[in-house]
């Protein structure tokens, strides 16, 4: 059956101890990629005027958090729209645009799917392949764009950390001027490289470029469901003239306040990420039947091989603590796919012994 919107995502922890009959006890979940640190204190200082949470209404425009993006990622305001996350323009842009042919770089996030679906797309996907880590390394993947309205990527992408390159990106819009391209920079933060690595940038030089931003991942927003759509100016405007207003709440637009005075945070985020992906990466390589693969973002890709079911290594993991991102919902990922998030440095070291244990136990 569909899932439809409400599609299994990470962290559904309480049906993997009703599925394997195991007592509910405390895990670290490491199916949930959101900065491991936490959120910085700044963003909450605001919150101290409880009545004000609660009574003041927030701008209709979500002006606050357009201020940020516009300041944050040298952008003009006018190319910003403030909205309820992305997910939020994820179902409006395709409603918007009525794209009839679609081509998404897949497997990735299942909601872009889901939402061109609903408004009636014909979806291509254009395959991310094993054999080729999934890695993008030439613009002739995207040979079968011509003629195609519009085309959706994320980078890097959810679920296997990869990240195509981006002068491919731009040599895509140029070469194709006519198909919109969708891009969801949700994980960009976290990416070496970064700012030069986020196409943010290039939104004036392009009349077919949008991106998708997300705050919930590295500032670990998750509950404030914030973020924006970035586009050239024509296009946001028709975008924010068919939004709801109001889709930004109070307790959102005062917290993004806080977050241009973060710069230690998000300095100390790109380290920690930066050194615990470089150690677990090393880590995982020497154990037997777990494939792992490289990644830009702020998890890893992996595959089981020790066993034919992933249940194994998950109930194990469960067992021990630990929960990981089962992927077997994600098309061509059913075969001992899992994902798992970079977290603090004690934490990660608990994996790598679960990991460590289980991967003797069954070799």
């Amino acid at each position: 059956m569909d899932e439809g919107i409400y599609h299994r995502h990470g962290g559904d922890i309480k049906d993997a101890f009703r599925r394997f009959h195991i007592p509910r006890r405390a895990v670290v979940d490491f199916s949930v990629n959101t900065n491991p640190l936490g959120h910085p204190p700044e963003a909450l200082k605001a919150w101290k005027n409880t009545k004000r949470l609660v009574e003041a209404y927030p701008s209709a425009d979500g002006r606050k958090v357009v201020e940020f993006y516009s300041k944050r990622f040298s952008v003009p305001e006018e190319c910003v729209v403030a909205g309820c996350g992305s997910m939020e323009f994820i179902y409006l842009l395709p409603q918007l645009l009525r794209p009839a042919r679609v081509c998404v770089v897949m497997p990735t996030f299942y909601n872009y799917s889901h939402a061109l679906t609903l408004c009636g797309s014909t979806i291509r996907p254009l395959w991310l392949k094993p054999s080729s880590r999934f890695e993008v390394s030439s613009v002739e993947f995207f040979s079968s764009l011509r003629g195609t309205d519009m085309l959706w990527l994320c980078r890097p992408n959810n679920p296997t950390g990869t990240l195509i390159p981006r002068e491919i990106v731009l040599e895509l819009l140029k070469r194709f001027p006519h198909t919109t391209v969708v891009v969801d920079e949700t994980f960009i933060q976290f990416a070496e490289g970064f700012p030069e690595e986020s196409l943010i940038q290039d939104i004036q030089r392009y009349g077919n470029l949008v991106i998708l931003h997300s705050l919930t991942k590295f500032y670990a927003l998750a509950g404030l469901r914030v973020g924006a759509l970035i586009a050239p100016p024509e296009l946001a405007e028709r975008v924010r003239r068919c939004k709801p207003p109001w889709t930004v709440n109070t307790p959102a637009e005062l917290a993004v306040e806080g977050l241009l005075a973060c710069q230690n945070y998000e300095e100390k985020t790109r380290i920690l990420i930066k050194e615990e992906r470089k150690r677990l990466e090393r880590a995982i390589r020497e154990l037997p039947g777990v494939e792992l693969f490289s990644t830009r973002a702020n998890f890893f890709l992996a595959r089981w091989h020790l066993t034919e079911e992933l249940d194994h290594l998950v109930r194990e993991l469960l067992l021990r603590g630990i929960y990981i991102r089962d992927c077997r919902n994600f098309p061509s990922l059913e075969a001992g796919y899992f994902r798992f998030a970079i977290k603090m440095p004690h934490e990660n070291d608990a994996l790598l012994k679960a990991l460590g244990e289980i991967t003797t136990q069954w070799r």
